[in-house]
């Protein structure tokens, strides 16, 4: 076994590190929101709208990102910098339409920055070391996780939720730096390898990549399965405090799941491989059904918080072997381009819908009917997903099916 740390290894660890740790407060912001006097729908919205931003915006950082030979340094400085000062503005938005404007300006780009680090991460060390570098962002996440629900046993969740603004633009602010310091491409700088007007051989053109049977098949309900995650990642802090649990308590259970997660992009690449993509595909959908339903009914602190680690190992499983079908139907690692559209067509996409819907649920019922109903949706998905599996395989490009079997 190779211990080779791939060039700027360190680096691109410190700033998945930095970037997945704002992403935790994102889960306090409702919170905040309906101390603004929000409605659940008017925060469904928000977020909606934040991933319209992101949807907008991802081909285009992408296609800027893929012309200068995968470099994304100024991109990604320019994306954190606006996105602070949209951040700096939420803690004063009364108006929810003035929130609307701080939605799609976060959407455009913080929620953007993700698929060129991932296409960095990627081109410097492969699939095969990706997901331990990955890794460090779920750290990142579980560290500011177990360290917010500590605080939680001196504040409540209304202080709590005053604080997350804050909290995330410290750490946003923090990987400025970090940006600076990631490796460029091979062979100079990001201005020396931009291509000027042809296409890059190593990135498709959009429409080709939306031809690909698994975009075509395996995406749209890739996108639904995504859109009940939604309840988790809105409403799991208003859960627990209509449950009566200790304001601690979301963290532990945000940092156990986070563990979980942790521990699935270490090491179960080789098994998604050897079970194969399609199988684990399935056995996640099946087994996050049953996690929702049992969510949203348990009145145990210890089970609901327990149960959270089969968040994080199915979500892992899930993003990577995702990414196994994408790699193996293009027949090379995904660049910018592809990594947008997986963001774009599956998490945002996703997200978008199940943020509107969950929003207005939420008003109509509580957070624990919400949980209930995303697990039943779920299993409703599973037959739908194994179809979409099918046809892709059945109308997969030969070159694909010759590298499934090489594999």
């Amino acid at each position: 076994m190779s211990h080779y740390m791939p060039r700027g290894a360190a680096t691109l660890a410190a700033l998945y590190f930095l970037s997945s740790a704002t992403t935790f407060f994102w889960a306090y912001m409702p919170r905040q929101m309906t101390g603004l006097g929000w409605t659940g729908a008017q925060i469904g919205m928000f977020f909606m709208l934040m991933t319209v931003g992101q949807a907008l915006a991802t081909p285009i950082w992408g296609r800027l990102a893929d012309r200068r030979g995968g470099d994304s340094h100024s991109l990604l400085r320019a994306q954190y910098l606006i996105a602070a000062a949209a951040i700096v503005m939420l803690p004063w938005a009364t108006s929810w339409t003035f929130g609307v404007l701080i939605a799609v300006v976060v959407g455009a780009t913080l929620r953007t920055s993700l698929p060129l680090v991932d296409a960095m991460a990627l081109r410097e060390a492969g699939t095969g070391k990706f997901g331990r570098i990955r890794s460090f962002g779920t750290l990142g996440f579980g560290t500011v996780a177990i360290a917010f629900g500590l605080l939680g046993a001196f504040m409540d969740y209304g202080t709590m939720a005053k604080g997350a603004p804050w909290m995330m633009l410290i750490l946003l602010l923090a990987a400025l730096p970090v940006v600076s310091r990631l490796p460029v491409a091979r062979g100079g700088s990001s201005r020396e390898v931009r291509p000027r007007r042809r296409e890059s051989p190593a990135a498709p053109k959009m429409l080709d990549l939306l031809r690909r049977p698994v975009v075509v098949f395996v995406f749209p309900v890739a996108a639904l399965f995504v859109a009940t995650h939604v309840p988790y990642e809105l409403f799991l802090v208003g859960l627990s405090e209509e449950r009566g649990f200790g304001a601690w308590l979301p963290g532990l259970a945000l940092f156990i799941g986070i563990m979980g997660e942790l521990f699935g992009f270490l090491s179960f690449r080789k098994f998604i491989r050897k079970m194969g993509a399609e199988r684990v595909l399935l056995l996640v959908v099946g087994i996050t059904g049953v996690r929702w339903l049992i969510t949203g009914s348990t009145t145990s602190a210890i089970i609901f918080a327990g149960l959270q680690i089969l968040h994080g190992l199915t979500f892992a499983a899930f993003f990577l072997a995702l990414l196994e079908l994408l790699t193996r139907h293009l027949g090379r690692a995904p660049g910018a381009s592809a990594q947008g559209l997986l963001y774009l067509l599956v998490f945002a996409t996703g997200s978008g819908l199940g943020t509107v819907i969950s929003g207005f649920l939420y008003d109509l019922g509580s957070a624990a009917t919400l949980f209930q109903q995303a697990g039943a949706a779920s299993l409703v998905l599973l037959p739908a997903l194994a179809v979409g599996l099918n046809l892709a395989e059945r109308r997969a490009p030969a070159p694909s099916r010759e590298l499934a079997m090489a594999e």
